[in-house]
């Protein structure tokens, strides 16, 4: 080696950077130490395809690397409010509540923790003040202030013309589903349609209700997409078909079951931009400002196979607008 000033502080310079690279474990290991998120789901019978919705939401906005605590698993109301607080003894970063009871669970197990409600809107839940802002810990990704009770009727007509008794589905210890009915009595009694609801609490009401329904002369089925249905879809859409009742409802998984018809919000796309929304509040975007979403993508799908088996023709004006045809 030289024997210069000049090689000596060369060869000093680099014994200093190294010694602060081995003794200082911030440099060395900054990115293998940064946290991995946590986040909440909670809700009933969340598909898996949704989930990855979210998860893709996440990845596309700078979050590839996040931990799911899973409480979208669930199949009774009853099971929401301890999972909520679950979640919030687990310390996640974010709650995403799915479904019309899940945000008011996790509403009630914090006021601090945020909250992104998939589907619902805050506003008529009373748990945000405004669409704009806001204003506390809940925002969301919304599709229930969006009235298409008229469209989906429009629809049900195009393949029974002369409608008259309608059969309505609902879980009536929803608060929002009770609203949806007065929503599809309102339309119903613009073109002179009875309306039959059909109220069912659990599981065991499924085959009693549509008896009745049937006893009672319904023509064709509306089913208002409860959360705590949609494990039970196949049965419902069994049932459907053996009373012979074309049927509607918002939700595509329903179709994909057996039903007939489904017109709504595509809930994938909500669910991604759920994660979306998630990502921007740990990024340190506060819910009270994040304005609330609103769904803009809808689909149309039919089950041809259904139609053929009630003896129906998909209509060519229902056929050409139609998002998927199965």
């Amino acid at each position: 080696m030289r024997n210069d000033p000049a090689t000596w502080q060369r060869l000093a310079l680099i014994l200093s950077v190294s010694a602060i690279t081995l003794y200082n474990p911030l440099v060395l290991f900054a990115q293998s130490t940064q946290p991995v998120p946590r986040i909440g789901l909670l809700g009933l019978s969340v598909e898996d395809h949704l989930k990855q919705s979210l998860l893709a939401g996440l990845r596309e906005s700078g979050y590839p690397n996040v931990t799911i605590v899973d409480r979208g698993d669930l199949h009774d109301y009853a099971e929401l409010l301890p999972a909520a607080l679950d979640l919030v003894q687990q310390r996640v970063a974010v709650i995403l509540a799915f479904g019309s009871r899940a945000p008011r669970d996790a509403f009630q197990a914090t006021k601090t923790i945020p909250i992104v409600i998939i589907g619902g809107d805050p506003v008529a839940m009373g748990l945000a003040r405004s669409h704009s802002r806001p204003g506390g810990n809940v925002t969301a990704v919304s599709a229930r202030n969006l009235d298409l009770s008229g469209k989906q009727l429009e629809l049900l007509r195009e393949f029974v013309p002369k409608l008259k008794r309608l059969a309505v589905v609902l879980n009536p210890d929803s608060p929002d589903e009770l609203t949806s009915l007065s929503t599809i009595k309102a339309q119903a009694q613009r073109v002179n349609v009875d309306v039959h609801p059909i109220e069912i609490r659990r599981p065991d009401d499924f085959e009693p209700a549509f008896d009745t329904a049937a006893k009672a002369d319904s023509e064709a089925l509306w089913i208002i997409p409860s959360t705590s249905f949609i494990a039970h879809r196949k049965r419902i859409a069994a049932l459907a078909l053996k009373y012979r009742m074309p049927s509607i409802t918002r939700r595509s998984e329903y179709v994909e079951s057996g039903t007939l018809v489904a017109y709504g919000p595509n809930l994938a796309l909500l669910f991604r931009r759920a994660g979306n929304y998630a990502a921007r509040i740990l990024k340190g975007q506060s819910p009270a400002e994040l304005p609330i979403d609103q769904a803009a993508e809808f689909e149309l799908v039919v089950n041809e196979t259904t139609a053929k088996a009630l003896g129906l023709k998909i209509p060519e004006t229902v056929r050409y607008r139609a998002t998927i045809v199965q």
